[in-house]
């Protein structure tokens, strides 16, 4: 899982899924859970090696939420790995005036 973006309240971040689900059946569904609740799940029936899907998301608050990625085969998890990520306010620009 990588989560690309500003981790800033009301900008938008890209959350890109990865993998392979070697060892295991096909799976049948990956997702992501934000602080335990499912945000975006994506059907996939490869084992392939590759980004299996892409989602936006826009934290709404500040703080540290936790992004959970995970695989599920016949409607079981089987594998999931979490990250934190700590959101932020957006900085204002600076203006500088020289006299």
């Amino acid at each position: 899982m990588t989560i690309t973006g500003p981790n800033v309240v009301g900008q938008a971040d890209t959350i890109t899924l990865t993998g392979d689900c070697v060892g295991y059946p096909p799976a049948e569904r990956i997702g992501v859970r934000i602080d335990g609740q499912d945000y975006a799940s994506f059907a996939t029936n490869s084992c392939d090696s590759g980004e299996w899907g892409q989602t936006g998301w826009t934290p709404l608050s500040l703080g540290n939420h936790t992004l959970m990625a995970y695989i599920t085969i016949s409607g079981e998890l089987v594998d999931s790995l979490s990250e934190t990520v700590t959101v932020g306010t957006a900085v204002p620009p600076t203006t500088t005036t020289v006299p």
